[in-house]
């Protein structure tokens, strides 16, 4: 009840938000006039995980730190004892469909387009990709490793099975992962090497004991909105001439 009461609240915060955001800008660049609406198809699912899960054993031996192997690999055989590859088998079979996430799909396009991510190609030169729901935590890290420079909404720490890499391009725009140049391959897997090694770093955290900070649910109620007190007058119009004062805002 309280969950599904914050979001009616943050449906009425979005309604005022864009009321007075048509005030702010209509002298200028009105965002609600004359505007298109386009999309991008979504991203082919990934052909996959191999059909064979993996064990505990072998994944630990794959990405942990040499001097904890051994540790590790003994919590994994004392853990098979709740059927741990049994469980992890399990996951292997229903989470066997990878896609690109939204903001990465948006970003890798502005990337091969002409003009790339450069400020002129974002509203007032905003470099921001908003999206309905926070950020994914391997979407933020990606963001963070390939355009520091293009900011998206807070991450909700949460990690999925299903979430890929964009696939690399040519010059002509098709996909060629198996035609890159050397230079191309090591920076790719440069980007892999730096993602898996923060995720590693998660791992490891909750591995010690230290808990996770992912979170319960991928949605929030906390919409951001124009607070009373802020000024209006700092961005384009005074708020007499905007109409804010009228409006029942908080």
């Amino acid at each position: 009840m309280q969950h599904a009461a914050g979001r009616l609240v943050s449906y009425l915060y979005a309604v005022r938000t864009l009321i007075i955001a048509h005030h702010i800008w209509a002298a200028e660049q009105d965002l609600f006039l004359n505007f298109d609406i386009e999309y991008l198809p979504s991203s082919s699912h990934h052909p996959g995980l191999p059909p064979r899960a993996e064990t505990a054993e072998t994944i630990i031996g794959r990405v942990a730190p040499r001097l904890k192997v051994p540790s590790y690999r003994d919590h994994a055989r004392e853990a098979q004892k709740f059927r741990l590859d049994d469980v992890i088998a399990e996951q292997w079979a229903s989470k066997s469909r990878p896609y690109v996430h939204a903001e990465v799909l948006l970003l890798d396009w502005l990337q091969n387009t002409t003009g790339g991510t450069g400020s002129f190609r974002f509203f007032n030169g905003w470099q921001y990709i908003g999206a309905s729901k926070p950020t994914c935590k391997l979407c933020k890290y990606y963001l963070d490793e390939v355009a520091p420079e293009v900011k998206v909404r807070e991450t909700h720490n949460n990690v999925y099975y299903n979430w890929r890499l964009p696939d690399v391009y040519r010059d002509s725009g098709e996909p060629a992962a198996r035609e890159l140049s050397p230079e191309q391959l090591k920076k790719w897997r440069d980007i892999m090497n730096r993602i898996k090694t923060r995720v590693w770093t998660d791992t490891e955290r909750l591995l010690e004991g230290c808990g996770s900070d992912a979170r319960d649910h991928d949605s929030n109620t906390h919409t951001d909105y124009i607070r009373e007190g802020i000024s209006i007058s700092s961005l384009t119009l005074s708020s007499d001439e905007a109409g804010v004062s009228r409006l029942p805002y908080r």
